[in-house]
């Protein structure tokens, strides 16, 4: 935000501040004038318009007197940002500039009046004063000075002001110094997944930040961190430079993900259940390996209406017909592979639930 000192009666074009606004699609550069309790606009710009007398009488910074034609209310557009207002004017005969008072200009967006900074009790626009405005250019489509042939443009700011705009960090004077709470509880959070289509720019982002010097790549010893903190490990589950690692049922390996043999061994020579908790204990076994095996839900509809109050128990060849698919199921589980975008695919979706993909001409889950 850029800070401006507008001398309200100075004569100087320098010190003038113009903003065009449209007017029934016409252009029409408005003097932005501080100093001034009402907005001004000469006749030949709204020859159309019925004007409604006003007893006001105008006078100027060299205390002359002007009498308006009458008054009206205009509908201006601002082409910045397409905004529209209502505007009440005087209309003057002469060809004056136009003005757009204190009032307006604060409405409009164009300039914020600092009032903390004078005795508004005491507040008088027809003083010689300097006033202190914070003007916002961005509501404002031009911007010229009192020469006509100085247009204000983003090309002339950074032709400027290129080290402003060089796109590299800036550096605030000084250091600073922030206070952390120390009874407040650290928060952990998780990574956020990033979805495929949007990591090559992450990366790319990330490097540039490491590049700049905003962030910086860390890595601590986790083993080294244990030991500071005073954590524990079980040494039964250390596993350096595995190929392959037993996890919640499944193997993790550098290329896809495959049913734990132990589970697999544990369902396939699972007994016929005997009652409500057997049929409970192979669901729950089941469960381990549901992201492997197509229709799961579908075929245990059977045994779960075991395990409802208000049925009975009995144990009857269809029952024992799914027992069985489930168990062949699980000795021809198929692998999961990690997706790689990079490969070359095809595939098909079964019932908005399974996916089978070709990658590198290999049919994976």
């Amino acid at each position: 935000m850029l800070y401006l000192i507008f001398k309200t009666f100075s004569k100087r074009q320098s010190d003038r501040i113009y903003a065009e606004m449209l007017i029934k699609n016409h252009p029409v550069k408005f003097q932005v004038d501080c100093g001034a309790t009402v907005n001004v606009i000469p006749k030949k710009y709204i020859q159309n318009e019925v004007l409604s007398p006003t007893p006001r009488v105008l006078q100027m910074w060299n205390k002359s007197e002007v009498k308006p034609e009458g008054a009206c209310r205009v509908r201006v557009r601002n082409p910045q940002n397409s905004k529209k207002y209502s505007v009440e004017f005087i209309v003057v005969k002469e060809n004056l500039t136009p003005l757009l008072g204190a009032k307006v200009c604060e409405h409009m967006g164009l300039i914020k009046i600092l009032r903390d900074n004078f005795n508004i009790q005491h507040f008088n626009f027809f003083l010689s004063f300097s006033l202190v405005c914070r003007v916002n250019f961005k509501s404002v489509a031009h911007i010229h000075t009192g020469n006509p042939s100085e247009l204000i443009t983003a090309e002339t700011l950074f032709a400027k002001y290129n080290a402003v705009f060089d796109g590299e960090l800036g550096t605030l004077p000084g250091q600073q110094h922030l206070e952390v709470d120390p009874t407040i509880p650290p928060v952990i959070s998780p990574p956020r997944r990033v979805p495929i289509a949007l990591k090559p720019k992450l990366e790319k982002e990330l490097k540039r930040l490491t590049d700049s010097g905003v962030i910086r790549h860390q890595s601590t010893s986790l083993l080294a961190g244990c030991k500071e903190q005073g954590i524990k490990l079980n040494p039964k589950k250390l596993m350096p430079r595995s190929k392959e690692i037993p996890y919640l049922g499944l193997i993790n390996t550098s290329d896809e993900l495959k049913p734990d043999p132990d589970k697999v061994k544990a369902v396939r020579e699972m007994p016929e259940p005997k009652d409500v908790k057997a049929v409970k204990r192979l669901c729950g076994f089941s469960n381990y390996l549901a992201k492997y095996l197509p229709h799961l839900s579908d075929l245990m509809v059977p045994l779960r209406k075991l395990n409802c109050k208000e049925s009975e128990w009995n144990w009857t060849e269809e029952h024992q017909a799914a027992l069985q698919t489930i168990k062949d199921l699980v000795t021809k589980a198929p692998l999961l592979k990690y997706y790689d975008p990079h490969c070359q695919k095809s595939g098909t979706i079964w019932r908005r639930r399974f996916s089978c993909y070709k990658q590198n001409g290999a049919e994976t889950v």
